[in-house]
């Protein structure tokens, strides 16, 4: 979680602080050589970038994610597939699960891969799919996982 929204690296040796700026997160990422992407990019209830901060960012990711089973609206992940798509940006699919009934909610398929570079030529072969979680149980989720944080010495991972 940088100052200014998410961003997702795989392949990171070392932990990257939240709350940096995303300059310095990029850094960070990059000296690790991670795959990056930006995730719900377009999603207004969690963090929607500015057009032209998102744009200034693609140069410096990997891949955009397009589907995110969380979005409340479905037009968010429809804008991200269409920027992406316009752009020439990979794609991949997220099912942001923080609960059981959430896991696997998205697909990403893509070809074998064993590190960032393999990912990076991977991620351009995407298969996409998924479906939205629904209201209800987007509730659903919520609450337990805010009743969850009540439960004394259990921490949450989320930045």
């Amino acid at each position: 979680m940088t100052e200014r929204g998410e961003l997702i690296a795989y392949y990171v040796q070392e932990e990257i602080p939240k709350g940096l700026t995303v300059v310095e997160t990029l850094k960070r990422m990059k000296a690790q050589n991670a795959f990056i992407s930006i995730p719900h990019p377009f999603d207004v209830h969690r963090y929607d970038w500015p057009l032209e901060e998102l744009i200034e960012l693609l140069p410096e990711v990997d891949a955009l994610e397009v589907f995110n089973a969380r979005c409340l609206r479905k037009v968010h992940n429809e804008k991200a597939l269409a920027f992406a798509r316009e752009r020439g940006i990979p794609k991949l699919a997220g099912s942001d699960a923080h609960s059981l009934m959430e896991l696997g909610l998205a697909v990403t398929r893509l070809p074998a891969f064993n590190n960032a570079e393999e990912l990076r030529a991977a991620v351009r072969e995407t298969e996409i799919s998924g479906q939205m979680l629904s209201a209800a149980d987007h509730f659903k989720a919520s609450t337990l996982i805010g009743l969850s944080k009540l439960i004394p010495g259990k921490r949450s991972t989320r930045g």
